[in-house]
């Protein structure tokens, strides 16, 4: 985890530069918010998964905010995005998305509607809440995220996920590797699954009427009953997880055993 910190020490100032991006020509209004587009067929079909995923969203994480979101349909990448990002007020849906639209759009909705106890969840766990809302809503990527995931807390690099619970938000965007980020979103989304989202919601409730700053990584840690100590050892708890539905498994298996799939594996 010392890596994962010094990566994200080294890179902030370059990750924290503003970036200007311009405004796409062709808007779609909708009662969920507004989408902007290169075009009007990207802008349509995005603004229906709006339509669709942002109710959906707020109804699971109960407390949300009011305003409606504005999204950017970008036709090109900016890598200090991923495949999307909450960012200078607005969603931004970054070219790549694409192929994975939906997950990144209802995970960024996620990031977008936090706010009052919500905003006690270290940044961590709050990847984790947006990854597993959108697993939710965009089921078809479950299963190989989860596996992903669950590989790459096993034979990663971070191993104290005290540590990844520590990153503030400004340290976790200066994390470039891609398989450190990997390790980063297993913790927080594992930890998720475990508790819970309405117990989640309630243990940040429970602080905030402490008047406490943050829900302590100790006390999810505890919640979510994995230890504090080597993500490796929670190798038993996420196999119950991952696993859980053996014929999931077996049809993400033969789907992507087609000759020609291209599949998409870039996190945000």
């Amino acid at each position: 985890m010392q890596r994962v910190a010094c990566l994200a020490a080294l890179a902030c100032s370059s990750s924290c530069i503003a970036v200007q991006v311009p405004e796409p020509p062709v808007s779609v209004q909708t009662a969920e918010g507004e989408v902007r587009a290169s075009n009007r067929e990207d802008a349509e079909r995005v603004a229906a998964l709006l339509v669709e995923l942002a109710p959906k969203v707020r109804e699971i994480l109960v407390e949300t905010r009011a305003e409606p979101p504005q999204v950017y349909v970008l036709e090109w990448d900016v890598p200090k995005f991923g495949d999307g990002s909450n960012y200078d007020g607005r969603i931004l849906m970054n070219g790549r998305s694409r192929p994975r639209e939906r997950f990144c759009l209802a995970h960024e909705l996620v990031h977008w509607q936090i706010t009052g106890a919500w905003e006690l969840l270290p940044h961590t766990a709050q990847e984790g809440l947006a990854d597993r809302v959108a697993a939710q809503l965009a089921p078809e990527t479950r299963v190989e995220r989860e596996l992903m995931l669950a590989y790459q807390l096993q034979w990663g690099s971070l191993r104290d996920p005290m540590d990844a619970l520590k990153l503030s938000t400004r340290e976790w965007s200066g994390v470039r590797n891609t398989w450190d980020r990997f390790s980063l979103y297993g913790v927080g989304y594992f930890i998720v699954a475990r508790i819970g989202i309405e117990d989640l919601h309630a243990m940040c409730a429970e602080a905030k009427a402490e008047e406490r700053i943050s829900v302590l990584p100790m006390e999810l840690l505890e919640r979510a009953r994995l230890s504090p100590y080597d993500v490796r050892e929670w190798k038993a708890d996420i196999d119950a997880i991952v696993f859980a539905d053996p014929g999931a498994i077996a049809a993400w298996s033969d789907e992507v055993k087609r000759p020609g799939e291209v599949r998409a594996t870039q996190p945000r």
